[in-house]
């Protein structure tokens, strides 16, 4: 039963993606060299198509991103030391679980901080369960899943976050229900290629609308 909704709502989100995000691309607010910000967003797009995401471009430098299919995947967040049969300490890694949810978003790619922009590993459930338990640092060189995470310059609330519901037009057009607004966002790619791709795409399309990085940046703890 909750597959087919999941199907059904799929299939709902993406009937109305033309009219949420429109084809119409605005100009480049500063001059770089390499691919425009049609061409640059038109690759972005392409490289998550695959895990049913759409990104768009509605108005000049402001992305849409409509994701039509929840992802469950695991990062390793830590260990713990066990001991084996034979009573000998050993590590174990332990894992927290991350849902890529259905929703959707908005924002201005010149608010987003281009230093932020990174890959990282993790696994999914079914690739967890293949692995020998406990997992080895080895088991895990090759994920099958890769995660792309961003966030905003000094952590400002201001990727706009929501579902679908009418504009009110009468014409069945779909609006962004916001209903809320975070500072960071993140792409769940089943593959390694497509993920780092997406990575220097997404850098490029920031820094050509003006995107920078914070003028408070972390400061590193002092190690003793």
């Amino acid at each position: 039963m909750l597959a087919g909704m999941k199907c059904r709502r799929a299939k709902t989100f993406l009937a109305v993606v033309a009219a949420v995000l429109p084809a119409s691309l605005g100009a480049v607010a500063q001059e770089t060299q390499g691919p425009d910000l049609k061409t640059t967003v038109e690759f972005m797009n392409r490289m998550v198509e695959p895990e049913h995401r759409i990104i768009g471009m509605a108005n000049q430098c402001e992305l849409t991103i409509l994701n039509n299919m929840a992802i469950t995947f695991l990062l390793p967040d830590g260990t713990t030391e066990t001991k084996d049969q034979s009573g000998v300490p050993q590590r174990e890694f332990t894992f927290a679980e991350i849902e890529d949810p259905f929703r959707m978003g908005r924002f201005k790619l010149s608010d987003v901080d281009p230093s932020s922009i990174k890959s990282h590993g993790g696994v999914s459930p079914e690739f967890l369960a293949r692995l020998p338990n406990p997992p080895q640092p080895a088991d895990l060189k090759a994920p099958d899943i890769t995660v792309v995470n961003f966030g905003t310059t000094d952590l400002k609330k201001s990727i706009e976050v929501g579902g679908l519901k009418d504009s009110g037009a009468g014409n069945g057009t779909k609006i962004l229900d916001k209903t809320g607004s975070i500072s960071s966002w993140m792409f769940a790619f089943k593959s390694k290629d497509r993920a780092e791709r997406f990575v220097t795409a997404f850098v490029h399309a920031v820094k050509l609308c003006g995107g920078k990085a914070p003028d408070f940046p972390p400061t590193p703890t002092e190690k003793r």
